[in-house]
């Protein structure tokens, strides 16, 4: 039950995900982190990491929202605008 609600809101919202590991890798980098091996092993997972986020953003793109108006081509299909006579 845990490792869902901690991995839920990055699944859901990975480029908010994205940004605040920036954030946080940002913090590190200015601490110094990358002047060791570990800090330059962490950026690669880092940069990894944020592939992967990436991906699952682009993935979930053909899902999409709920276009805006009727005007959207798969709207016409679901609700084919009523015929004027």
């Amino acid at each position: 039950m845990l490792a869902f609600a901690l991995g839920w809101p990055t699944s859901e919202l990975p480029l908010h995900a994205i940004g605040w590991q920036a954030l946080a890798t940002l913090g590190f980098i200015r601490k110094g982190a990358l002047r060791t091996p570990a800090g330059l092993a962490g950026l690669g997972l880092t940069a990894a990491s944020w592939a992967g986020l990436h991906r699952i953003w682009k993935d979930s793109l053909p899902a999409g929202a709920a276009p805006r108006g009727r005007d959207q081509p798969w709207m016409l299909r679901v609700w084919p605008s009523p015929r004027t006579t």
